[in-house]
């Protein structure tokens, strides 16, 4: 055997970390199978082709394994009316990523809205950053 038999490539290298996560998310979705299920079983989450939602459209497969028998995907103009969080407040999803100035300004107006997790705190402090360049700070 020549010495770059045992060299792998990057797309080797991912493939290899891909399966690893899998059995590892195996793992734990046979551990989650063993708790009661839901109360609910039915989740509404909203979706769309943003990457940064990435999370929440992979989460399918564990939403099952914790007992959830139908989750939906609503899709913005679609299937819901509203953008987030308005689509939250309305009714027409369960759970959805939305962008933390946003909600700061339903909540400080009495939004019933609870944050769960942050999200797009890059995006979030990159803008805070491009607006102290633009005002001289």
């Amino acid at each position: 055997m020549s010495s770059t038999a045992w060299q792998w490539n990057r797309r080797d290298f991912l493939k290899g970390l891909t399966g690893l996560t899998g059995a590892a998310v195996s793992g734990y979705m046979r551990l989650a199978a063993a708790e009661p299920p839901p109360e609910t079983t039915r989740i509404r989450i909203h979706g769309n082709e943003l990457t940064c939602i990435s999370p929440q459209l992979v989460a399918e497969e564990l939403l099952h394994a914790e007992g959830f028998t139908d989750v939906r995907y609503s899709r913005y103009l679609r299937d819901t009316q509203l953008w987030p969080p308005e689509d939250l407040l309305a009714d027409e999803v369960d759970i959805t990523v939305t962008f933390p100035p946003t909600d700061v300004r339903f909540i400080e107006s009495g939004a019933p809205l609870t944050i769960l997790a942050g999200a797009h705190t890059g995006c979030v402090e990159l803008w805070r950053v491009v607006t102290s360049a633009q005002r001289g700070s």
